[in-house]
């Protein structure tokens, strides 16, 4: 994929093998280099890009959407497994999760960035599942 910006502010994010490019500022003119699909992002729009080329776009909640980039994640409703996901990318270690009835716990909240293992020990709480600490390994039961 190609994008093409000018005085714009975008922010590109990958997880489980699909890059969301997401428009604060501005246009990005997108293009995939396999097919020559191309697609055109204004300001609050964001689309997701996968092995099968372009989802379709999508309005942005800045306050949700790039909460990221002010050192917050946001989630309403989101599957344990997808907050589990997002947070191993702040983790230095491994984040596992041996419960799979954990896996789609409805989870909503505001969370710093900053301390992911804080954000771990407060889901387990509130969901009761057993957390298992060691170096460089979480693991919920």
């Amino acid at each position: 994929v190609r994008a093409s910006v000018r005085d714009t502010a975008f922010a590109v994010r990958y997880l489980n093998g699909e890059a969301q490019v997401q428009v604060q500022r501005g246009d990005v003119d997108l293009s995939n280099t396999f097919d020559d699909a191309r697609v055109r992002l204004s300001a609050g729009e964001s689309i997701r890009i996968g092995p099968k080329g372009f989802g379709q776009p999508a309005k942005l909640d800045p306050s949700k959407d790039m909460a990221w980039v002010q050192g917050r994640l946001v989630f309403e409703n989101c599957p344990l497994s997808e907050v589990l996901a997002e947070l191993r990318r702040y983790y230095p270690g491994w984040i596992v999760n041996n419960n799979e009835q954990l896996a789609s716990v409805a989870v909503t909240g505001n969370y710093r960035l900053d301390q992911p293992l804080d954000v771990v020990r407060s889901l387990a709480h509130i969901t009761s599942a057993k957390l298992s600490e060691y170096p460089a390994l979480v693991i919920l039961n």
